[in-house]
């Protein structure tokens, strides 16, 4: 505030100054610029006058030479006649006729109160007069023959070695600018003062102003001071559970250590998990904790565990529902996102984000405090990110589960028929009296098994080339659509005795462009998962037909069909419906082959299914070449 005050009085200060010079200036100019004028104004009389005073002395010595004392004595006499009538410039202002007289200078004046007067002069006070009867014109401001300070200009009367000075004093030219610049001043001073009354009492408003802007500023600076450190605590935050979820290979002790970091940078008091079984509808509390005093929270604890929650049930449910981050400020005000009842300490605010993989979640983080938290929406982002991450981790466990089981069911599944032909063969080798009925009966599990043993090894063959990248080369060509699909029913019809196959075709198109072998690799996975995947048996519908640019194809059993958790996995490469069934053979590949194959005839598939209700297969190929049927 003093510092304000001195400031405000140090600029009035400098602009009174400001003002003050810039009117001196202004007169200063004025001055030399009127000066100027006068001196120009002065030799240009002079030079007239001289002028005048040479015409008079030719005319006189042409005219009156017979004039006593001469023709000079006459132009005299009329230089006298002529001063008297002149009166000067001003009060100060004389016309000045020198005459050289030995080492003194005789002037005839002219001035305003004294009319014509004639005084001798020593040549040392005579200057400007001597340099006019030398010869010289021109002006300055010199001393005259009193020693006073004037304006002057001289001029040489030529013929006559006379000479001519005009001047007036300093004083009386300077007196207008002196008097003005008094008057400025005194004028300049009033609106100054004026003014700073004026500028006083409107600056103490700004001063007002601009310190309570100031402290707004301040605030938005400490804010702003805040604002970077909590984006450097989150930042932090961040890299640790990134550094968390790129290294650590179990989901729950990714989970435990990401609590424990939240809630550390956040001053979160507890922090959950809760594990989401959608085809259930639940959410399941797991015992994965961060307690900032588990004693102090043991209740709590106790009250979550003891029961899981339906999928839109408090906080967490809204979370499933929502699919991002909710923060309650209050959840006494808010008893629709209450936390669980317990005997210990009060909860205020709660929080709870989603753990979520390829764009579901798949389970919900929650944190609570009995502090009064506000909410800070830049979370939200934060918050997001990290549910991914945790989402990878989770999804890593899933693959390393999978590829867990597809190496025990590959192993089981090349033992098996090799069991079977090892078996078989020795059987031959030992029974020498085996007759021809026998040895065929042999020969034929032997086939059997060797030709289940070649599938499995063409599944791996196939799903190596599409994860290295060198795909299938096609090899495609005009085939019967009738024939495509009889050649395989016929073929799985007199496998099983116990489902009944129907085709029904509505096509336009008579031949479809396609690589037969690979579209039978595609029709023998839908139908042998059809078989497998109805164990008693019953209706497998084939319906073909077409739309304006494809050849659309549906496949329908009577089966188990799959739960939506099964379904959401079926093209993921090792999943297996059902995998804890071990009656049901195969590796866990052939949907995502089948897929990868429909997809490089240019087509699309899609799988629909009802558990206990069986399942759709739906996939289409596009009509590059079609003859009608």
């Amino acid at each position: 505030m003093g510092a304000l005050k001195f400031r405000k009085f140090y600029l009035f200060f400098i602009l009174a100054m400001v003002g003050i010079a810039v009117g001196a200036t202004s007169i200063y100019v004025l001055y030399n610029a009127h000066t100027d004028e006068e001196l120009e104004r002065l030799s240009q009389f002079a030079k007239n006058q001289a002028r005048l005073f040479e015409a008079v002395s030719e005319f006189d010595s042409r005219q009156s030479p017979d004039f006593p004392g001469g023709s000079l004595n006459a132009t005299k006499g009329q230089f006298e006649e002529a001063f008297k009538k002149l009166r000067g410039f001003g009060d100060s202002g004389e016309l000045i006729l020198g005459i050289p007289n030995g080492d003194r200078f005789d002037l005839i004046l002219s001035n305003k109160h004294s009319g014509l007067e004639k005084i001798s002069i020593s040549a040392s006070k005579a200057g400007l007069m001597q340099r006019a009867v030398s010869g010289q014109s021109g002006s300055a401001i010199a001393l005259d023959y009193r020693g006073e300070k004037a304006l002057a200009a001289f001029e040489p009367i030529r013929g006559l070695n006379y000479g001519i000075v005009i001047k007036v004093d300093i004083k009386e030219h300077r007196k207008p600018f002196v008097q003005a610049g008094v008057f400025s001043l005194s004028i300049g001073l009033i609106i100054i003062l004026t003014g700073g009354l004026f500028f006083f009492k409107e600056t103490e408003f700004l001063i007002t102003s601009i310190e309570n802007k100031n402290a707004s500023l301040e605030e938005i600076i400490k804010s702003r001071v805040l604002a970077i450190e909590e984006d450097k605590k989150t930042t932090e935050m961040l890299k640790s559970i990134a550094e968390i979820a790129n290294f650590e290979k179990q989901f729950d002790t990714a989970i435990e250590k990401s609590l424990k970091v939240f809630c550390n940078y956040l001053d979160w008091e507890i922090g959950h998990i809760y594990k989401i079984d959608h085809s259930k509808r639940i959410l399941i509390s797991k015992n994965i904790w961060h307690l900032e005093t588990p004693e102090k929270f043991s209740s709590f604890k106790k009250a979550v565990e003891e029961k899981d929650l339906g999928i839109d049930e408090g906080l967490v449910g809204k979370v499933v529902s929502s699919q991002k981050m909710i923060w309650v400020e209050d959840i006494n005000k808010e008893n629709i996102f209450g936390a669980p009842e317990n005997n210990g300490p009060e909860i205020i605010t709660g929080m709870a984000f989603p753990i979520t993989l390829q764009k579901k979640s798949v389970g919900i983080l929650e944190f609570y405090s009995t502090k009064r938290i506000n909410i800070r929406p830049e979370l939200k982002d934060v918050a997001e990110n990290i549910g991914n991450l945790l989402g990878q981790v989770f999804e890593r466990q899933q693959q390393d589960q999978i590829k867990t089981e597809f190496i025990s069911i590959v192993a089981h599944e090349l033992r098996t028929p090799l069991t079977s032909i090892r078996g078989y063969s020795e059987l031959l080798m030992i029974k020498s009296d085996a007759n021809v009925d026998e040895k065929e009966e042999f020969l034929g599990y032997i086939n059997k098994e060797a030709i289940a043993l070649t599938e499995t090894i063409n599944d791996l063959l196939d799903i190596s080339r599409i994860e290295s990248n060198q795909g299938f080369l096609l090899s495609k060509k005009s085939h019967s659509i009738k024939e495509t699909f009889e050649d395989n029913i016929e073929v799985f019809q007199g496998v099983s005795k116990n489902h009944k196959f129907t085709l029904t075709l509505d096509v336009f198109c008579g031949d479809w462009l396609i690589d037969k072998d690979k579209m039978r690799q595609v029709l023998n996975n839908i139908y042998s998962n059809a078989i497998k995947y109805s164990p008693k048996g019953g209706l497998i519908e084939t319906f073909v037909s077409d739309s304006e640019q494809s050849v659309v194809v549906s496949i329908k059993d009577q089966g188990i069909g799959m739960s939506s958790e099964d379904l959401d996995k079926i093209f993921v490469k090792f999943y297996r419906v059902d995998s804890s069934n071990t009656s049901i053979n195969g590796t866990g590949l052939g949907a995502n082959i089948m897929k990868y194959l429909i997809e490089a005839h240019g087509g699309k598939i899609i799988i629909n299914s009802e558990l206990g209700k069986g399942t759709e297969v739906v996939f289409n190929i596009p009509k590059e070449s079609c003859s009608s049927a």
